[in-house]
């Protein structure tokens, strides 16, 4: 659910960005940071919870994407304070990186730790995130 929502704003806020149409860019930009604690930033530490942090020692491979996506996560945090700040300018990059890290997850992430986990433990990640 949350993953389709980040790629509707990814696109809406590259969009918008590229509009250069500075009221809708200023609107977006205050709609996100009024979103991003209690949805996208909640988000974001269940991931690191109950993905990141218990599965990262499964593989090398995890681990460098668990380490990459939590980078990520906290340049998501800079941008959302670069925008409370009047910096509306980041709505581009706020936007394209939304939709790649989304993607990364999707393709990469949760593919790769299907394979390495049983039904029982994705069982409870569903649960937990859910």
């Amino acid at each position: 659910m949350e993953h389709h929502l980040s790629l509707s704003l990814a696109a809406k806020s590259i969009k918008t960005a590229s509009s250069g149409e500075q009221t809708a860019i200023k609107r977006l930009c205050e709609d996100i940071i009024g979103d991003y604690a209690k949805l996208w930033r909640n988000h974001l530490d269940k991931e690191e919870q109950y993905i990141f942090v218990p599965y990262f020692q499964r593989s090398d491979t995890v681990k460098c994407l668990c380490e990459q996506l939590t980078q990520e996560h906290k340049q998501f945090d800079r941008y959302i304070e670069q925008m409370k700040s009047g910096n509306y300018a980041v709505l581009l990059e706020f936007g394209t990186l939304l939709k790649t890290h989304t993607r990364l997850e999707e393709r990469e992430l949760f593919p790769k730790i299907a394979e390495l986990l049983s039904q029982q433990e994705l069982d409870g990640i569903f649960r937990d995130i859910s």
